[in-house]
């Protein structure tokens, strides 16, 4: 009896779905073509390099494709990826190349481009649809999204429609989930004697930054004036700016940092310190003033 309860067990264990979580940044290109371990290809989702009339499938072939054969009518069938893991990041950047091998008009036709995170519920960002009696190819190309997330994120890549007969494939590879880049540190001040919070024309305006992790470019802009960080140490870059008569405007100098990581994934502009800090420009100089006798 005990024998066959173990027997049973492992039976059990191995009927129950396993669970494979990927870490950022997370990257499947499906090279070596066979489906990869957490992804699901329901219906006539697929892995392969030749299409129908040996149209090339995938950014170089093999990649994920949505085959028209069988015909399937009235569908909706998602492929998904493996949860992946984003580290409490606020936002990732998700990339992937899309194709669409059109067969002839007919009816309604579209890939949706879907994620959830931790709450279930599939959010739809981008989808391709070609309506009723249209014929239309989209060609090979890249498109991303920013994707708001708390722990982990599942892509969805959802084909739907009247008739797969319609279409010949709808392709999907280069699949990549990354960080988005941001800025831990902002600071600026000036070089003016009296107040550093304060500047007037001919003082030295400094704005130093620092990455969440490195920077390949940045520039800024302070006050009306493109200007040009350069590298300090590691992550740390800074800027500076003389202020000019008859450009700057009397009140808090605006700024403007721009910033692109090493996998040239662009952040968030920023537009305002950290630590508060702030440098007025006042070039009005002191006012009157009158000597007692």
């Amino acid at each position: 009896m005990k024998h066959k309860l173990t027997v049973y067990l492992v039976l059990i264990l191995m009927a129950l779905p396993v669970t494979i979580r990927s870490q950022l940044p997370f990257v499947e290109d499906f090279s070596d073509g066979t489906e990869p371990a957490g992804w699901t290809f329901p219906s006539n989702w697929q892995v392969g390099s030749v299409g129908y009339s040996n149209h090339p499938i995938g950014n170089p072939p093999p990649a994920a494709f949505f085959y028209w054969n069988p015909a399937v009518t009235n569908y909706s069938e998602r492929l998904t990826s493996p949860w992946i893991d984003t580290d409490e990041a606020p936002q990732v950047k998700v990339f992937f190349d899309m194709e669409l091998d059109f067969y002839a008009p007919g009816g309604l036709e579209g890939l949706a481009i879907e994620y959830r995170t931790g709450d279930g519920s599939w959010n739809e960002v981008l989808s391709y649809e070609i309506a009723a009696g249209v014929s239309v190819n989209f060609s090979l190309s890249t498109q991303a999204f920013i994707a708001n997330v708390t722990d982990s994120i599942q892509l969805g890549f959802r084909a739907y429609g009247l008739n797969s007969y319609n279409i010949n494939s709808w392709d999907i590879d280069n699949v990549k989930v990354k960080n988005i880049p941001s800025l831990i540190d902002v600071t600026i001040i000036s070089n003016n004697q009296i107040n550093s919070s304060q500047a007037t024309v001919g003082d030295l305006i400094l704005l130093t930054f620092e990455g969440s992790t490195a920077l390949s470019s940045t520039a800024a802009i302070i006050g009306v004036t493109q200007v040009y960080p350069v590298n300090l140490q590691g992550n740390v870059w800074q800027t500076s700016y003389t202020v000019q008569q008859d450009i700057d405007d009397e009140g808090p100098i605006p700024f403007v940092i721009m910033f692109t990581d090493n996998s040239n994934v662009d952040g968030t502009p920023v537009t305002e310190t950290m630590d508060s800090s702030l440098v007025i420009i006042d070039n009005s100089g002191p006012g009157p003033f009158a000597v007692d006798t």
